[in-house]
């Protein structure tokens, strides 16, 4: 969810009803309208008052341009903190500080004690940190345990992202595919069981407690992963299932989380190579090599545009595109993303742009480090300056 602004005397009055969206009419004498100063997308808390009925409601609006308004998020209202059925009558409809925003901005909430998860079958288990515990706080309530806190996962559905999560300060974790709000739960890690291993990809999500919750939710919507430093490619030889690799040792930072990654070779701990597989969907496969590879005819693969495996002749091209995850097994991932057709020379499979992964329900804290192109015999093609995609950020300012 994006940062939430602030404005000093910003009132508009509505007729609008129901539970959808509200169109406000015009400031009150003394006020501003939210249109002079938010544009399109912006997001703030809002607060609808009932004029006649005294119904209220608090949340997170959106401001959609012009005289729009989305109730993106309610917070609180006099239904029961549920959005409120508003009947015929006029509101007061105004930017506010919610309560929100102060609860949790002055109170810890985050992971003060634990290492990253593993599964196993059906158990998930966080173990204890250097400490000894798995400790948090939720709100400012503190929880504490000497033992491993485990989770069953259930059956996992196959190639969909879980989200595993602490939702109180009583220890409860959970597994969902809802995103985390992370106002109200506290983030352990994301898993993704993959259809075509049936190995489960877990994501270290553990953010410090000693973050507040409203710049932890802004740089999470603003800055996304980031590179640090290291995770150079080189030793780029070989051919097919022998084909050799390298990536030295480096680091991203996810938000608060410096995630340290070991230097990786085609021996260890080996690639994690990720391939659309439909419309809506990505799945991955283990190996050494980082593309997809036939063995019964010896030809590197692309995937077509019926999200098949197929194979490349000699004298074609494929992109495979390398990432860094918070994966704790294998935290580089080669990517590849299905095609109309394979590219009849390196140059032209270079004309091809990353791909946008932001509809298919990946891990959203993937940094693209590089592009490899492979040809159909399963060789390398020399790098180029172009293909190195590592950015050094500016940092942006901790809490």
């Amino acid at each position: 969810m994006p940062q939430q602004l602030f404005f000093d005397r910003v009132m508009e009055t509505s007729t609008s009803t129901g539970t959808a969206g509200f169109v406000v009419n015009g400031a009150k004498p003394g006020y501003r309208t939210f249109a002079s100063v938010l544009s399109a997308t912006n997001q703030f808390f809002y607060c609808i008052y009932g004029q006649s009925s005294t119904s209220w409601e608090t949340g997170i609006g959106t401001f959609n341009g012009g005289n729009s308004l989305t109730r993106t998020q309610v917070l609180a209202s006099s239904n029961s903190n549920a959005l409120v059925n508003w009947g015929v009558e006029t509101k007061d409809v105004f930017l506010t500080v919610a309560a929100l925003f102060n609860t949790t901005r002055h109170k810890r909430h985050g992971i003060m004690s634990a290492n990253a998860a593993s599964v196993l079958g059906t158990t998930l288990t966080l173990p204890v940190g250097s400490d000894g515990n798995v400790s948090y706080f939720y709100q400012g309530g503190f929880f504490s345990t000497t033992s491993s806190v485990t989770l069953s996962t259930g059956t996992l559905s196959q190639d969909l992202l879980y989200y595993v999560q602490f939702t109180d300060s009583n220890g409860t974790i959970t597994i969902s595919t809802t995103p985390y709000d992370l106002y109200n739960v506290i983030p352990v890690c994301l898993l993704y069981k993959s259809s075509a291993t049936g190995v489960v990809a877990v994501s270290n999500e553990l953010h410090s407690c000693d973050i507040d919750v409203p710049w932890h939710v802004y740089a999470h919507n603003c800055f996304h992963s980031q590179y640090s430093s290291g995770l150079t490619l080189s030793g780029l030889t070989g051919t097919g299932a022998a084909a050799q690799w390298a990536v030295s040792g480096g680091a991203c930072f996810d938000e608060d989380l410096k995630n340290a990654i070991s230097a990786s070779t085609q021996g260890s701990p080996g690639a994690r190579v990720w391939y659309q597989n439909g419309a809506a969907t990505y799945t991955f496969q283990d190996t050494a090599y980082p593309f997809l590879w036939n063995s019964g005819t010896t030809q590197a693969q692309y995937i077509n545009a019926g999200f098949t495996k197929t194979d490349l002749t000699n004298a074609q091209y494929v992109n495979m595109w390398l990432y860094a995850a918070p994966d704790t097994i294998r935290p580089l991932y080669f990517i590849t993303q299905s095609i109309a057709a394979p590219y009849s020379s390196a140059a032209n499979a270079r004309l091809e742009v990353p791909p946008n992964l932001n509809a298919f329900g990946l891990n959203p804290e993937l940094v693209l480090l590089w592009r490899i192109v492979v040809k159909g015999d399963g060789t390398y093609v020399a790098g180029i300056a172009a293909d190195d995609y590592r950015v050094t950020p500016v940092r942006y300012p901790t809490a």
